[in-house]
């Protein structure tokens, strides 16, 4: 993952319920940055827990499976010019 963005980020949303991506997503975490956890994981995992302390990652988890929340979040997005011709 690190190739992908050369430098460390600041979030990380997890959302593919594949342990082995939260260890990936804290390493190309930057100080302070934030893990976001909201696929649902099947098996548990050890946390490097005084290596977050000590970079000040914080591990946030969300999930909500609602209407609500889908239409909130797909509102967030800018909807191209092609996509609107076919909602009338």
């Amino acid at each position: 993952m690190q190739a992908c963005f050369g430098e460390k980020v600041d979030r990380v949303i997890e959302a593919t319920g594949v342990t082995a991506s939260i260890t990936e997503g804290l390493s190309v975490l930057r100080s302070s940055g934030v893990l976001v956890i909201t696929g649902i994981h099947s098996r548990s995992l050890e946390l490097p827990v005084t290596t977050m302390v000590r970079n000040k990652h914080q591990l946030r988890a969300a999930h909500d499976t609602s209407w609500a929340a889908g239409r909130a979040c797909w509102r967030c997005w800018p909807i191209p010019r092609t996509a609107r011709s076919w909602r009338r």
